[in-house]
């Protein structure tokens, strides 16, 4: 029995694999998306209980990925990653409706 379902949307490779192996040896079962539209489809398909999604992204960013997810799954928690964080951005993501802001590396 797994502890939740955390969908990874992080269009580098290497952040979002290391981050999904991490969870998934705390007990969490994970999904991937490489980027936000990705992102969209993973979360119909695998109804998430927490999203982690980078800010920047190309084609949509974290910010318009929490705004179309939260249309289809209005109770999913979301948590930004970003390696290009500044005020402006931390205090965006939240009023987006992030639970918290981290910065890139974890």
């Amino acid at each position: 029995m797994s502890k939740g379902r955390i969908l990874v949307v992080d269009d580098e490779p290497n952040a979002r694999t290391a981050l999904a192996e991490i969870l998934k040896e705390e007990g969490y079962a994970v999904e991937t998306a490489a980027d936000g539209f990705k992102g969209l489809a993973r979360a119909e398909e695998f109804s998430p209980d927490l999203v982690l999604t980078d800010l920047k992204m190309p084609g949509i960013d974290g910010i318009e990925t929490i705004n179309r997810i939260r249309e289809i799954s209005p109770d999913v928690q979301f948590i930004v990653l970003t390696a290009h964080g500044t005020l402006e951005s931390a205090i965006e993501s939240l009023r987006a409706g992030a639970f918290d802001f981290l910065r890139k590396p974890l």
